[in-house]
């Protein structure tokens, strides 16, 4: 139940719809999929889980680099309402540079990515990856697309550790599943 002053108290389950999420699938038709409070509440428990069991992950004190849309379902619950809900921080930027994600990781300290395939292909294209430091890079994610084999082995060596692979839609409201590269 929320209250303010203003405004008369309001009082929300979890089956309640949030939000109405728009896809285009796979005919590119743009759907409206309903999305509860308890969908994202959900979402945000399984991306935790999935976190605390795979990584090192510090609740509460990791840095995300947002450089993913937040109109759509990945960032929305992997970065934005997951960053929320742990009091972490997003080292929000308008669009994707290769250089400047890379100076965030370097210079900022940005400890999770959740990142798509091209985007990866792009920091392993710079001429000067080997120049920054991505070693506080404690959790990256590849989804939104397959991501090939010999670019998340690349980017693992890069950073040290292996990446985690998603697959989802917005109708499953994220991550459907998630499995470490090294494990295919």
């Amino acid at each position: 139940i929320a209250t303010t002053s203003s405004c008369p108290a309001v009082h929300v389950t979890s089956d309640d719809l949030a939000l109405i999420q728009y896809t285009g699938g796979t005919t590119g038709t743009p759907k409206g999929a309903m999305i509860t409070h308890g969908n994202l509440v959900s979402a945000v428990a399984m991306f935790d889980a999935a976190i605390a069991a795979t990584s090192g992950w510090r609740p509460g004190r990791e840095r995300h680099i947002g450089v993913l849309p937040l109109f759509h379902i990945y960032a929305l619950a992997g970065v934005l309402l997951r960053a929320v809900a742990n009091g972490e921080t997003i080292i929000l930027r308008d669009r994707f540079e290769p250089e400047q994600t890379l100076e965030d990781i370097g210079r900022g300290g940005a400890t999770f990515f959740f990142g798509v395939p091209t985007m990866f292909i792009a920091l392993l294209e710079m001429p000067n990856i080997a120049e920054y430091d991505m070693s506080s890079l404690v959790y990256c994610v590849s989804g939104g697309a397959p991501l090939p084999g010999d670019v998340a082995t690349r980017l693992a060596q890069s950073i040290g550790r292996p990446l985690v692979v998603g697959w989802g839609m917005t109708e499953t409201c994220g991550a459907g599943t998630l499995s470490r590269s090294d494990e295919f």
